[in-house]
């Protein structure tokens, strides 16, 4: 709202959550030369990265936004028309409305509802990612008593239906066509990106028609070997997203030796 940019802006989740952990923002001075000083100050200990150095409580911005307000530091703006305790407010409740999950009164999806699963958007470079991670999360979600996965044979099956290769990459559009062809209620979508020597996972839930995104979740792997236990951890929080109790997640959640095995079957053949 101080510079009309985005802080940390980015092409999916993955990539604006590598900026938020390893890249500083572009300075405010430089987007909007007629903030002053202690309002860039407070704005930029919001965005510092050592969690130690940022603002521990609401009420501590609120406090500094006041004295901002009323202390006779800010000088006199032309334009600025929002008052200053105000605009805090509206910072804090539009990061709210980004960064806390999106919560409803019951479940988000309905027993009798059907979800495709789209191959993983794989920027890591590594191919033994492609393919590996879909399968992986596909068993973690048909272990689910509560989500129905549309078969991968029908998927292929569409394809062939779409005038399309029946082995095609099922990317996030070809998975929504498919997903409203099929009368089915919602798309889940993967990605997976570097982070440095970490791997960053990504699962999001979309409505297929209104397109509006319904659950979503972040998990980091330390390393390649970590990957499919995160996938496995990620998968097991978007259940309960979506509307799975906690009892039946608990229930229903075997290790993913079978995936493990799929994996490391691709790193074998690769490296052959």
């Amino acid at each position: 709202m101080a510079s009309g940019k985005q802080a940390f802006p980015g092409a999916t989740p993955a990539v604006i959550y590598n900026a938020i952990l390893s890249r500083p923002p572009v300075p405010l001075r430089q987007l909007n030369p007629a903030l002053s000083d202690d309002l860039i100050r407070i704005i930029d200990r919001c965005l510092e990265k050592d969690p130690e150095r940022r603002y521990q409580t609401a009420t501590e911005i609120r406090t500094d936004m006041k004295r901002l307000q009323t202390g006779g530091a800010l000088p006199k703006r032309t334009g600025w028309k929002l008052p200053v305790a105000a605009a805090a407010v509206v910072v804090i409740l539009a990061a709210a409305a980004v960064l806390i999950p999106r919560t409803t009164g019951g479940s988000v999806m309905a027993e009798t509802d059907v979800i495709v699963v789209s191959d993983f958007t794989n920027s890591t470079g590594d191919a033994v990612f492609d393919g590996t991670l879909k399968q992986a999360l596909s068993l973690k979600l048909e272990e689910s008593p509560f989500l129905n996965v549309f078969p991968e044979q029908q998927v292929r099956d569409t394809l062939t239906f779409m005038r399309r290769a029946a082995d095609e990459k099922v990317t996030p559009d070809i998975a929504r066509e498919i997903c409203q062809r099929r009368n089915l209620k919602a798309m889940m979508n993967g990605e997976i990106a570097p982070l440095g020597t970490q791997y960053v996972l990504t699962l999001s839930a979309t409505n297929c028609d209104s397109g509006e995104i319904l659950a979503r979740d972040q998990v980091q792997a330390a390393n390649k070997e970590d990957v499919l236990k995160a996938v496995g951890e990620v998968t097991m929080h978007m259940r309960q997203k979506l509307g799975e109790s906690l009892r039946s997640i608990q229930q229903m959640n075997t290790p993913i030796d079978q995936a493990t095995t799929i994996i490391g079957s691709a790193e074998s053949i690769r490296s052959r």
